[in-house]
């Protein structure tokens, strides 16, 4: 991965003693398993946009002076870039390679004035937010979906399962039947095995109401799905064996969702984040969840955490009705 694209590289850009640091750094990240494949392949690209740049106008790339790191965030500000694409990128470029080579490294305060700068001026754009999609909106594709048109359904049950449980659509699409505890009141409790906020692989309880968990048992009885996954492809489609054949990448549900968005009027600026989104709008429209359960129910925790789950929902603007209820609460 990084050994092929990244390292090993120009001398000028990172000393050969560095260069071996941080390839024994990212063996043992791979042995070990505490940086995920997606994050190594994020940072594997905003490494070798960093180092080109780099190579580019001839300069030391580690350690960075503070002149190098300010005259590349200048760069990336060029790019009509998100404040937090801006941040993303230098912490997975900047920060990290120092890091991996076992250096003690921070942003520059002047490259973090520059990036305030740039917000206030409009240099730099705030992220665009997903439009959200709320239980009222699923209420109404219940009314309105085809059960017995196998892709209608593949759309619902990820939106469903999405919101209810509060994941990345990611997230969703790796959920296996096994994870699924059904209640005696028709609920389900899942374990969710890995999400990008457990990195320690220790697992997040999630919940499904007894309104989805009934969806996803008649999806799997109509269409004659045999899983393991809780989304799962139809097997006459699918001849190959094991398990892996017949469960969802996200390009592959995508499909699903984006004929699901056009058939039922979905508004075009709605991502496959949309469901976290509503689930939050939900969630601060009851009195039945504080923000502080809300926002670690889905995934942030700490006062920045809560900050922006009151950002999400104060800029959508908080439906009424249908207010999200978990645990106990997922009541719809």
């Amino acid at each position: 991965m990084f050994e092929q694209t990244i390292i090993p590289c120009s001398e000028k850009l990172i000393s050969a003693e560095s260069q071996l640091v941080i390839s024994k750094y990212l063996a043992e990240a791979i042995r070990l398993q505490s940086l995920s494949p997606n994050t190594l392949k994020a940072y594997n690209s905003f490494s070798k946009k960093y180092l080109s740049w780099c190579k580019a106008n001839h300069l030391a790339a580690v350690p960075a002076t503070t002149e190098t790191a300010e005259k590349y965030v200048k760069f990336l500000m060029r790019g009509s870039w998100s404040k937090s694409s801006v941040e993303t990128n230098l912490r997975g470029s900047l920060v990290f390679l120092h890091q991996a080579a076992g250096i003690d490294y921070s942003l520059p305060k002047i490259v973090m004035m520059n990036i305030r700068g740039g917000t206030r001026t409009g240099a730099l754009k705030h992220a665009k937010q997903s439009n959200p999609i709320v239980w009222d909106d699923i209420k109404r594709f219940m009314g309105e979906v085809d059960y017995f048109d196998y892709s209608d359904m593949v759309g619902l049950i990820g939106i469903m399962v999405a919101y209810d449980s509060a994941c990345r659509i990611e997230e969703a699409l790796s959920l296996r039947l096994d994870d699924m505890e059904i209640q005696e009141d028709g609920s389900a409790v899942i374990k969710l095995a890995k999400s990008k906020q457990d990195q320690n692989r220790v697992g997040t309880i999630k919940y499904l109401s007894k309104t989805t968990t009934g969806h996803v048992i008649r999806f799997h009885q109509t269409f004659g799905l045999r899983g393991p996954w809780l989304i799962c492809k139809q097997m006459e489609k699918h001849n190959k064996e094991g398990a892996n054949d017949f469960g969802f990448t996200y390009q592959g549900w995508c499909y699903h969702f984006e004929r699901f968005a056009l058939k039922h009027n979905i508004p075009e600026d709605t991502t496959t984040h949309a469901m976290r989104i509503g689930f939050a709008n939900d969630a601060r429209a009851s009195d039945k969840i504080s923000d502080v359960d809300a926002a670690s129910y889905i995934g942030w925790q700490g006062q920045s955490a809560l900050e922006r789950y009151r950002y999400y929902t104060r800029k959508m603007g908080v439906k009424n009705g249908a207010a999200a209820k978990m645990a106990g609460i997922l009541g719809h």
